[in-house]
């Protein structure tokens, strides 16, 4: 199945403009009218559905709707300045510890870039290569 037939199909049953030449091979396809039935049935339940919120939780939205804006949800305006006043706070440590944090991670950066090679190994033996080991020539002429 193509997975432009669904959106296809889907825009038809909302009443947008479809492509007609995807709907004509969709609805060509045994699986897209199996699709189209089933985004029909879908539709159908959902408009058939008749729930709705109770007289109890609509008459609580009602006065909650109604209360002055200082003692909404309860919070007095010095609650909700603290409230403020401790977010920010917050907001300052956190910003803070990322400088700290910043800071201490640059230093280690910079002491581990900055840091001088390594010595060379000690030498346990030494090789010495004479003249005459590598030429045919004694004493190293040719």
């Amino acid at each position: 199945m193509n997975d432009t037939w669904g959106s296809t199909l889907s825009q038809l049953l909302d009443g947008d403009d479809v492509d007609v030449e995807t709907l004509a091979t969709a609805l060509d396809t045994s699986d897209g009218r199996a699709l189209l039935v089933q985004f029909a049935t879908l539709r159908g339940a959902a408009r058939r559905d008749e729930a709705m919120p109770s007289a109890a939780f609509q008459e609580r939205v009602r006065a909650e709707m109604q209360r002055p804006a200082s003692t909404l949800a309860g919070v007095s305006s010095e609650d909700s300045r603290l409230a403020r006043v401790s977010s920010l706070e917050r907001w300052r440590y956190g910003l803070a510890a990322m400088l700290a944090a910043g800071i201490l991670l640059g230093a280690a950066g910079g002491t581990w870039l900055g840091r001088t090679a390594d010595a060379p190994p000690a030498t346990d033996r030494v090789l010495r290569f004479e003249a005459g080991e590598w030429t045919r020539a004694p004493g190293g002429q040719r």
